[in-house]
């Protein structure tokens, strides 16, 4: 009688070769980066606000936190009220990882290059300081 479990070996090799790829892994040191170490123009720019919505390669701030409703229909609709910027990371800022560490209605500080008039406005980050949420 043939062997008719050819997927349990498939299932394995696959496993085998995930577990080989978790070990190669090298974990990177986290590099503890201050506002003091970044190089900001002359000209840079503040613009502070509550982290609403975080997608790939931005985010998005607005005045005031978002609730978990309002934060899906915004979702879909890309409109975050009144006073809301999206966050892009500027291109001198490219080797930082100012995002990843970032919560959903985390008040913060963006030192960026200019607010870009368009509709949603839009500024290019150099680096971002996290605030409390008191007022």
């Amino acid at each position: 009688m043939p062997d008719y479990l050819p997927y349990k070996k498939f299932l394995f090799a696959c496993l085998f070769v995930w577990a080989l790829t978790l070990a190669s892994i090298k974990r990177v040191p986290k590099i503890e980066i201050t506002l003091n170490d970044v190089d900001l123009p002359n000209d840079y720019l503040t613009v502070e606000g509550y982290v609403v919505s975080k997608r790939f390669g931005m985010i998005w701030l607005a005045d005031e936190p978002i609730s978990i409703g309002n934060r899906l229909f915004a979702y879909i609709t890309s409109n975050y009220g009144v006073g809301s910027v999206q966050v892009l990371k500027h291109d001198d800022a490219r080797n930082l990882n100012l995002f990843s560490e970032l919560k959903i209605n985390q008040k913060v500080r963006i030192y960026g290059d200019y607010l870009m008039e368009s509709n949603p406005p839009r500024i290019s980050a150099y680096w971002i300081e996290h605030l409390t949420n008191d007022k």
